[in-house]
């Protein structure tokens, strides 16, 4: 008899997840959307217009399915998957996990207790405080509210004085649930993100990448490559101080997704971690492809209770996840080589996520992304090879403002 999971969230950001999770022959799906016009709602034969962040309407569905597992696909459902997780006895985060893992400030001082490396950082809000914290640590700082609901919004690198007021204001502008925020040291360094796995006492780094972030003020990456360029003895570095970060917030076993710093004398600073799997298309195809697995499958049989010591990764294959992106404000009015582009040997898929007619912006976060190339090979120099081809074949045309 198949596995029921619950699956909460459907974004067209999540689409190729979306579709594995559709093809598996041992699992069968529950999807819940806040979008009525979601495009699982075609792919699978359980969907249900639903507010996902709405624990007890979430919680009845999942007794109405006899469900044996629930997995959030964000950050904004994961109160939620917590909740009916713990209700039904099912694997899954408690929700005092589940918050420490939304609140970064909660996180941070987790860690901080724990004893575990990261930026020197400060919880404030008034921007007296930052002030302070900028007299005392010197520049530059970054400076992001505790929670901003996800995207990467209200993240603001403050270069000197002159920008302490700018970046307080523009990070006080996406506050979601309270009105803290994180006033932290800038380390210079490699930026990381990683997928992390832990089952049965053992851990896995599923895939992990290293970032090239333009000098913004908000860096928000525009490449990541698999695998990165990290010494043996720094990737092993990474996977401990996963391992002690996620055992900190009471994640002794599941999934999570990890942001580190690896400064020039190999420390590794952990920056935030994010208790389900990266972000569009970084849990499938790359993290897939990258580890060699099915990763939707493995999150399937996971959080369905299956036994799944057998997992192992014996290498890593490359990829390449390229962001497109306006370098002034106005409106996109054409957009040439896409076809070029997605023939390219080597690239999986190009899209847009802005069309001709809309407004688009500098790099201010994640949102302001126009588009993405997605490259899976053999290596990761080949795979990157390939995405930067194909992005020499896109060509934005913008009415600046």
């Amino acid at each position: 008899m198949k596995k029921r999971l619950m699956i909460l969230g459907a974004s067209n950001a999540n689409r190729m997840a979306l579709l594995e999770f559709a093809g598996l022959q041992n699992t069968e799906c529950i999807v819940l959307d806040g979008n009525p016009d979601s495009i699982a709602k075609p792919m699978f034969q359980y969907f249900h217009h639903v507010d996902i962040t709405d624990s007890s309407k979430v919680l009845s569905l999942a007794e109405q399915y006899n469900i044996d597992g629930i997995y959030s696909m964000n950050d904004h459902a994961l109160r939620s998957a917590s909740v009916v997780s713990t209700k039904l006895c099912l694997r899954g985060l408690n929700p005092a996990s589940a918050q420490a893992a939304l609140d970064k400030g909660t996180m941070r001082e987790v860690w901080k207790t724990a004893g575990i490396l990261q930026p020197k950082f400060r919880i404030i809000v008034q921007q007296e405080e930052a002030i302070a914290f900028c007299q005392s640590e010197g520049f530059p700082v970054v400076i992001k509210p505790v929670d901003c609901g996800g995207g990467g919004r209200g993240v603001y690198v403050i270069k000197d004085e002159r920008e302490v007021e700018t970046g307080f204001q523009y990070a006080s502008r996406f506050l979601n649930r309270n009105n803290r925020m994180i006033i932290e040291k800038f380390i210079e360094g490699t930026e990381a993100s990683i997928e992390y796995f832990a089952y049965n006492g053992k851990s896995y780094l599923v895939a992990y990448s290293d970032k090239f972030k333009p000098p913004l003020n908000s860096r928000v990456a525009t490449k990541i490559c698999y695998p990165g360029l990290f010494k043996p003895s720094t990737v092993e570095k990474m996977g401990n101080a996963c391992r002690e970060a996620a055992d900190a917030l009471g994640i002794a076993e599941g999934v999570a997704h990890v942001e580190c710093i690896v400064d020039p004398s190999e420390q590794v600073y952990l920056v935030e971690l994010g208790a389900r799997v990266g972000g569009g298309h970084t849990f499938h195809p790359i993290a897939s492809h990258v580890s060699g697995i099915s990763y939707p499958q493995l999150i399937a049989d996971y959080f369905c209770g299956q036994d799944i010591s057998e997992f192992t990764i014996s290498d890593y294959r490359g990829a390449a996840y390229y962001f497109t992106h306006s370098d002034a404000a106005g409106i996109l009015r054409r957009v040439t080589g896409l076809e070029k582009a997605r023939s390219t040997k080597g690239v999986a898929l190009v899209e847009l996520w802005k069309q001709p007619g809309d407004q688009v912006s500098v790099l201010a976060d994640s949102m302001a992304r126009t588009g993405c190339i997605v490259a899976l090979d053999k290596s990761r120099d080949s795979a990157a090879n390939a995405a930067e081809k194909a992005l020499r074949e896109l060509q934005f045309t913008v009415d600046k403002d």
